[in-house]
This record gives C-alpha cells, sequence and structure tokens, in this order.
C-alpha cells in the first residue's frame, strides 16, 4: 500500500465521491425537468380531444343526493324519541 507524500494531491480519491453524488444530482435533474415536460405535453395536446368520455344519461327519475328522510329512518326516529 502506498503513501501518499506530502503535497501529493488525492485524486484518486475523488472518482469514488463524485459516483456517491451522481444517484442523487440525476434525480435532482429529472425532478427540475418535470414541469418543463408536463408543460409541453399540455401545450402539444389536440384541442377537441378530451380525456374523459362525454356522460351519458340515464333513463328513468333522476336519484335524489344527499339526505332524505325515508321509512326506515322515521321508525329510527320514533323508536329514538326524537
Amino acid at each position: 500500500m502506498m503513501r501518499k507524500q506530502e503535497g501529493e494531491s488525492m485524486d484518486n480519491d475523488e472518482p469514488d465521491r463524485n459516483k456517491k453524488g451522481q444517484g442523487r444530482r440525476g434525480f435532482l435533474a429529472v425532478a427540475a425537468s418535470l414541469p418543463a415536460f408536463a408543460a409541453a405535453a399540455l401545450l402539444t395536446r389536440k384541442p377537441g380531444a378530451e380525456m374523459a368520455a362525454p356522460p351519458v344519461e340515464a333513463d328513468g327519475p333522476p336519484v335524489q343526493s344527499g339526505y332524505h328522510e325515508t321509512e326506515h329512518i322515521r321508525k329510527y326516529y320514533s323508536s329514538a324519541s326524537f
């Protein structure tokens, strides 16, 4: 094993240090470029090319949404003395 003399550079150690940070640097470079790729994808979209299918109208009466009192709920209220 060779010892380094005083004043001798430590060039042999630098490639190991550079390899250690390459993964993080590569990740940060890709992460920094993602917004640009997303903007390019949005700008190159064809007008009128929608991703979702148009809504399909259901046959029959409209379905109630939200709270509505049913016979089952009325029975519960009467048994709970509300």
